[in-house]
């Protein structure tokens, strides 16, 4: 006998997970409840369970959506077609469009005692933001040496500031509770870092 493909996500499944992380902006990831799920949806909340076991089932789902969509900005930072500096403008620029569209990705990765419905989507955007600041080390890396960044540029210590702009920014959205202006104004201040990391000629003013 054949085995049975596996079963595609359904929209409800989608939109169970969607609430979870709106919810968990709203009122913290620990609070969220598969009742407060169904009453945001207007279901019940035993249809909630048709789709997903136990609530650590929608966790799991969420956790494999948000490092699939981190781990695809890794890889596209590795397309040696674009320049080197572009390629790192993106990966910072990228992962504060992620942050605005699921704002409570910062709330989930500071999660100090995370009970066991929600480690292991914590353990797996971990995993993920590993690969991800592996990915930026390596991009530092090759601009000093192909001479778009000074030679004296520390790759680890670029990668701390670079990632630093992103957690500053993100600091405040999660202090303010908005999600405003993420893109716009780390655009300008990877400027400014990109300007300072950028290797001089000779004599140049500055």
């Amino acid at each position: 006998m054949a085995a049975r493909a596996p079963r595609k996500p359904s929209p409800r499944h989608a939109e169970i997970t969607g609430v979870a992380l709106d919810l968990a902006f709203e009122v913290g990831p620990a609070r969220v409840s598969t009742g407060m799920i169904a009453e945001r949806l207007g279901i019940s909340q035993p249809a909630v369970y048709k789709h997903f076991r136990k609530k650590q089932d929608i966790w799991i789902a969420v956790g494999e959506d948000i490092a699939g969509r981190i781990a695809a900005i890794t890889v596209s930072a590795q397309d040696v077609a674009r320049p080197v500096e572009e390629r790192i403008g993106a990966l910072v620029l990228d992962h504060l469009r992620l942050i605005e569209s699921v704002p409570a990705l910062p709330d989930i990765m500071l999660l100090r005692d995370a009970d066991q419905s929600l480690r292991p989507l914590r353990d797996q955007i971990i995993a993920a933001m590993a690969a991800y600041r592996a990915q930026m080390i390596s991009l530092v890396r090759e601009a000093c040496e192909s001479g778009v960044f000074a030679s004296h540029v520390d790759p680890e210590d670029a990668t701390s500031l670079l990632i630093g702009l992103i957690q500053s920014l993100v600091l405040r959205m999660v202090l303010s509770r908005s999600r405003g202006a993420l893109v716009r104004d780390g655009e300008r201040l990877l400027a400014l870092l990109l300007q300072g990391f950028a290797c001089r000629a000779p004599g140049a003013a500055g």
